[in-house]
């Protein structure tokens, strides 16, 4: 009997061990691989608002331990408290991140220490943020975060991604960290976005992070399936801003503003960089470098090359971003330049033209950020792209990077109040063309 009685002990031990690896491996707090010095903690304590640990796991998700601290112990209201704020929204940067990018944090952090001590050495330090490479920058709400599942794939670098949410925050938390680890996307971090309305999200639910132990990888394409499709939101939803937080807590020098649903191609970063470093650094600041955009078949494989790209146009099962929608707002990439013969060329210049809104990269002290007075739909990339070219910019395409949409767009699905946000949105650009002639008074160019 007692041999019995410490089996079931030992059986009993033994399942309370597994249950408790399994709920660790559902939050699980990185660590970085070896100790780190007091200049990298405290730039890694900056940047998370919480404690550093001491070992990374590059195939883990990570929940800032401040904000399940505090969302856990205060609620709503303590979350509003600790989020930083942004125009008319609270930001938590960083909330929730792949293993990998914090790998890439702890680099940067690395960086930035080592800068630090170049400057008390009396060397001379690099005026540029972050490492050299390309992050790209996105934004979507809690319904529409699911296609950056693509796009974190096929990208080698890292990911800002500013997440709006209108929904119960302990939920969101629970979902988006659950969505990393079930579609494994390692490079990725989540920044949370709020309206500053406390009361709105107070009568949510429950607002608890343990509830992603409820959550199964089943559960996910059931979760805000089309609770806020098509712009269809609780408040106007602040496109711009969220491109222009993701932006500013990007890792890297250069940087790429893609809608979540747009995927690059294989080694796009690298191409980037190739082409800029033949560039002077004047030069590079004063340079967006556009990537030619596709809608592509939705097939299992999408094309690797470009190469593959030209054949996939000839049997129609590819061609230019928005040539049924809206073809103005994309040919000035001059696509039949694209498809010809370049002579081992990296780049060929183009003209902005009037609704020219293609997507590109940056170097990040050349970034301008979006007006955020442009919410719901039409005109927040349009008009950032007039500035940028009224500014003195000059738009570059990159001959080997590209990046795709899935599926044609067609006309006809849209949300009922499209044409209402987009009179209202022209009636600001036209205002907004105004105030670039007097924020550039000596520039020759106008969006006109």
């Amino acid at each position: 009997m007692a041999t019995d009685s410490h089996c079931c002990m030992s059986l009993r031990y033994v399942l309370l061990l597994v249950i408790l690896s399994q709920l660790c491996s559902i939050l699980v707090i990185i660590h970085s691989s070896s100790e780190l010095s007091s200049d990298v903690s405290s730039y890694l304590i900056g940047r998370t608002g919480g404690e550093v640990e001491e070992k990374i796991s590059p195939s883990k998700a990570f929940v800032s331990p401040s904000l399940q601290h505090t969302l856990a112990a205060e609620g709503v209201e303590g979350v509003f408290a600790m989020a930083e704020p942004h125009g008319e929204y609270l930001v938590v940067k960083e909330a929730i991140v792949g293993g990998r990018y914090r790998v890439m944090m702890l680099q940067e952090a690395q960086n930035q220490a080592m800068k630090k001590n170049t400057g008390k050495n009396g060397h001379d330090e690099t005026t540029s943020e972050g490492s050299h490479g390309l992050t790209i920058c996105t934004q979507a709400s809690l319904d529409g975060v699911k296609e950056i599942a693509m796009q974190a794939h096929a990208f080698d670098g890292p990911i800002s991604a500013s997440i709006f949410i209108e929904e119960d925050i302990g939920t969101a938390i629970s979902y988006l960290a659950r969505l990393l680890q079930c579609s494994y996307i390692m490079n990725v971090a989540f920044h949370l976005v709020f309206q500053n309305d406390k009361d709105a999200y107070s009568v949510m639910a429950s607002d608890r992070v343990d509830e992603v132990e409820k959550i199964t990888c089943d559960d996910l394409p059931k979760l805000f399936a089309s609770s806020h499709e098509n712009y269809n939101h609780i408040f106007p939803f602040p496109n711009n801003a969220l491109r222009n937080i993701a932006v500013k807590a990007a890792l890297t020098e250069y940087v790429m503003v893609l809608d979540v649903d747009i995927v690059p191609s294989s080694g796009l970063n690298q191409e980037l960089l190739r082409a800029a470093r033949l560039m002077v650094s004047n030069e590079i600041a004063n340079t967006v470098f556009i990537i030619p955009t596709f809608e592509v078949v939705q097939e299992n494989i999408l094309p690797q090359s470009r190469t593959d790209v030209l054949r996939w146009i000839e049997v129609k099962k590819a061609q230019p971003f928005y040539k049924d929608l809206c073809w103005k707002c994309q040919k000035h990439t001059r696509f039949d330049v694209w498809q010809g013969n370049h002579d081992s060329k990296l780049l060929y210049e183009v003209h902005w033209e009037d609704a020219f809104e293609p997507f590109y990269g940056i170097h990040r002290n050349g970034f301008i950020p979006y007006d955020e007075r442009f919410k719901q739909y039409g005109f927040n990339r349009i008009s950032q792209v007039c500035e940028t070219h009224v500014a003195g910019y000059r738009f570059k395409v990159l001959y080997n990077g590209f990046a795709m949409h899935q599926g044609f767009k067609v006309r006809g699905k849209f949300h009922p109040t499209k044409e209402a946000e987009m009179k209202r949105n022209k009636a600001l650009y036209q205002e907004f063309q105004k105030e670039l002639v007097l924020k550039y008074p000596n520039s020759p160019r106008r969006c006109t």
